[in-house]
């Protein structure tokens, strides 16, 4: 039958310090939202985790993001694992298994977007018997740039890329 469920806390969504540091401010904001803490939201935090996030990346990593491995790793350094990186077929069966893993483990799943380039975290769905649906627009999900140090970028599509941490 039908089912929701949003792990949402207000205050635990970390904006992007810098525009490379997706991964480390959605990392953030799954640490905010699992820990029985007080959310944490500072450069110095993002900093840290984009450093961890690098360390645990392949070795096929270039440029200056990080890589889904190192999502995966560094969340499970951080004590709220474990997160494994999962690659689906498409769109449909990614939201599908990130929605699945969220409900199984009561934590927050990160999905790919714009072809990898830009990290999301899924913290709630409604599901009929079918197929999950997002509860807020991706754009609520996404961890946007901070205002005074970058230009804000369009809304990010519907997950594009076959990639999701659960």
């Amino acid at each position: 039958g039908p089912f929701a469920m949003d792990i949402w806390k207000d205050g635990a969504m970390a904006s992007e310090a810098l525009p490379e540091w997706c991964v480390p401010a959605a990392m953030l904001t799954m640490i905010n939202l699992v820990k029985k803490r007080r959310p944490v939201t500072s450069y110095d935090e993002q900093k840290r985790l984009y450093y961890l996030a690098r360390k645990h990346s392949t070795d096929k990593l270039t440029g200056a993001g990080a890589e889904p491995e190192g999502w995966a790793e560094g969340l499970n350094r951080e004590g709220i694992g474990p997160y494994i990186v999962f690659v689906a077929p498409s769109r449909r069966l990614a939201v599908k298994q990130a929605a699945k893993a969220l409900r199984l483990t009561g934590r927050p799943a990160g999905i790919l977007a714009w072809r990898g380039a830009h990290s999301m975290v899924l913290t709630g769905f409604k599901a009929t018997a079918v197929e999950p649906t997002i509860i807020r627009h991706p754009a609520a999900l996404s961890t946007p740039p901070a205002p005074s140090r970058r230009a804000p970028r369009p809304d990010p599509p519907v997950p594009e890329n076959r990639a999701a941490l659960r």
